[in-house]
């Protein structure tokens, strides 16, 4: 590890927790998506559709890549492509730091946040 990469996944951290607000928001968000698709699927098996799983095992299935999904989920290419479009993916070309470098520092800081709010 080069040792700018954690002081900037530190600062991403600390930028996700200066906005509790959105915070909440992700966190509602997060709990709600999955509470609606089990409800849905709930009542598409109560319907009489013929399918090879239970509903447990289905709702065991869904939360768990619920979870691994929030965990896995990047946004680098709308981040960098945003930069270039608004024409400050030049400021970082002319910094000495990689910026893959602190795009990943950012994502990192994401999954550290996103971790903890789902635990």
């Amino acid at each position: 590890m080069n040792k700018s990469f954690i002081p900037f996944a530190k600062y991403y951290i600390q930028v996700v927790l200066m906005f509790p607000a959105s915070l909440i928001i992700w966190i509602i968000i997060s709990f709600i998506e999955p509470i609606l698709m089990i409800a849905v699927w709930r009542v598409v098996l109560e319907a009489g559709t013929k399918i090879s799983f239970s509903f447990q095992q289905f709702v065991t299935y869904y939360l768990l890549s619920t979870v691994f999904y929030r965990i896995v989920q990047v946004w680098s290419l709308e981040d960098i492509s945003r930069t270039i479009y608004s024409g400050t993916f030049s400021n970082w070309l002319l910094k000495p730091l990689f910026y893959l470098k602190i795009d990943l520092a950012h994502n990192f800081g994401l999954k550290v946040t996103r971790l903890i709010t789902i635990i």
